[in-house]
């Protein structure tokens, strides 16, 4: 007795078919979701290593330029000028108060000689990185 080789019938090659299509659907949503982030992770990274950048410019500038520009918006706006790149830098310079001697728990209301306080900022960005700097 033989027996006869038989191909998938119509009705199962629709349910494979259907069973595919419901598990790919998940899938594929999966990897899209993966490479939105991928996405914004770059962009992340892109934004931290331009504001390292920007911070190393301003902390390679002498104590005494940075104390002057604490001192003087005019100086911190002509650093951030100077800083070569885009996005834009900006950057705020203020005079620190380390030990507190005012008592008010404010660092940024008293001074230490020579103590600054650097911030940078890139432009459209909330992101900030912080520096302080002694003499």
């Amino acid at each position: 007795m033989t027996r006869r080789q038989r191909g998938l019938g119509y009705v199962e090659v629709l349910i494979a078919a259907a069973l595919i299509a419901v598990a790919l659907v998940p899938g594929l949503d999966a990897l899209g979701g993966g490479a939105r982030a991928t996405r914004a992770l770059v962009a992340e990274g892109a934004l931290r290593l331009r504001l390292e950048s920007c911070l190393e410019e301003v902390l390679a500038q002498p104590p005494s330029v940075l104390a002057a520009a604490a001192a003087d918006a005019g100086l911190a706006d002509a650093l951030a000028d100077a800083i070569a790149g885009t996005p834009a830098c900006g950057v705020t310079l203020q005079a620190w108060d380390g030990d507190d001697a005012d008592g008010d728990g404010n660092p940024l209301t008293g001074t230490d000689p020579g103590l600054v306080h650097v911030e940078v900022r890139v432009a459209g960005e909330t992101r900030r990185l912080h520096g302080l700097v002694a003499p």
